[in-house]
């Protein structure tokens, strides 16, 4: 007996301590589904300190770019400077994150060129001699756009301030200029600072041109991100003189904001009683009943009221003057054949004069165009034009 007792009591502190663990972890899993929110992943490389044709710009493009989206909510990664192994290990890394779902953005300033159609992102201590040394020594752009795609998150950006001057022209036989335009997969937005096959300034101040613009538009609440470069387009051809048009190409699906639009709150309207005098007695409130209103096209008003005030006329002249006056109506047909029955000898009575006649067009009472009001409440549905016509031609 003792041995089922105790055996009992260890399976019932099993069977509890099991419970506690799941309803703990379906705690944990409902806090966190509650509290998720769609990841946003950057990352943002800056290179400046070539050997050969140094740039001035790129590092503080990066380094602001990178600052104004941690400050939005996005997990950045910022690298300065880095070489081919760098560059590519980052991209492999931001990929794989980015399979984890969200927004991704990768963010490029520095030497940038095309060969054969190809873009290529040049890292710092490389050895670059002619163009055929390029795809073995630079960083081939479509590896971004290969991670972002196998990724199948839900939207990415990519953006290149990399159309310098080529600082290894005299070396190329080319002679190609900027960078080539790219197809950018489904859900993806490619920017350029500049039009595909130009070449874009580094700038005089601490940024370059497409970058302090960008950075001047990000900061703006409400644009949605193709109004966002369309805004940042205009900047910069108005700071170059329209010598330099960023560029963009967008497959994106939906919007994005990086300052979403502020959310417009109905207030309730409270109107405060006037004040009245001491002296003066309130009276209680008269209870009233609003006469029913049935909402229609104005253009139908006028052929509506006049309609139901001849509707049961015993004189063909009534519908004629309808006829007159509404050729098209949707009544006309109906109109025609009241004239068509009242006219045939068994049925005709012309026992109304012509100013009774006029009285019925002039018996419904003008109100506002569009709003038909009904006197007393019947307990019937008012009938829209349709449904008047549909219950007479029955």
């Amino acid at each position: 007996m003792k041995s089922f007792l105790k055996l009992f009591y260890l399976t019932f502190i099993c069977w509890f301590s099991l419970s506690c663990l799941a309803i703990a972890q379906d705690s944990r899993a409902f806090k966190k589904k509650a509290g998720d929110q769609e990841q946003h992943i950057a990352l943002i490389i800056g290179n400046a300190n070539y050997e050969s044709s140094p740039l001035r710009n790129p590092g503080n493009d990066a380094h602001d770019i990178a600052a104004v989206l941690k400050k939005k909510g996005f997990d950045v990664t910022l690298q300065l400077d880095g070489t081919k192994r760098e560059m590519e290990n980052e991209i492999r890394k931001f990929g794989k994150n980015l399979q984890k779902g969200g927004v991704g953005f990768f963010y490029y300033a520095g030497h940038g060129m095309q060969v054969k159609g190809v873009n290529y992102l040049i890292p710092i201590k490389t050895n670059i001699e002619s163009e055929d040394d390029i795809p073995y020594e630079a960083v081939n752009a479509n590896m971004v756009l290969s991670k972002m795609d196998t990724a199948g998150n839900r939207l990415n950006m990519v953006f290149l301030d990399a159309c310098r001057d080529n600082p290894f022209a005299r070396s190329f036989r080319s002679g190609s200029k900027g960078l080539a335009q790219m197809d950018a997969p489904s859900g993806t937005l490619v920017g350029y600072a500049t039009s595909p096959g130009k070449t874009a300034a580094d700038g005089t101040g601490r940024n370059g041109v497409f970058t302090s613009n960008f950075l001047k538009q990000i900061e703006q609440p409400g644009l949605e991100i193709g109004m966002m470069m369309r805004k940042v387009r205009t900047g910069v051809r108005s700071d170059t003189g329209g010598k330099q048009t960023p560029w963009d190409v967008s497959s994106l699906e939906g919007e994005f904001y990086f300052n979403p639009p502020v959310q417009k709150q109905q207030m309730a309207v409270v109107t405060q009683p006037p004040t009245r005098p001491s002296n003066v007695t309130a009276m209680p409130p008269v209870e009233t009943q609003s006469a029913p209103v049935t909402t229609i096209p104005s253009r139908q008003f006028s052929e509506l009221g006049a309609w139901k005030a001849i509707k049961y006329s015993k004189n063909p002249a009534s519908f004629q003057k309808f006829l007159k006056q509404y050729p098209n109506s949707d009544f006309a047909p109906l109109a025609r054949m009241q004239i068509s029955r009242l006219e045939t000898p068994a049925t005709a009575e012309t026992t109304e004069s012509s100013d009774t006649i006029n009285s019925r067009f002039d018996s419904f009472s003008p109100v506002t165009p569009g709003r038909i009001t009904e006197g007393r409440p019947t307990g019937k549905k008012p009938k829209n034009i349709w449904e008047e016509l549909e219950s007479h031609e029955k």
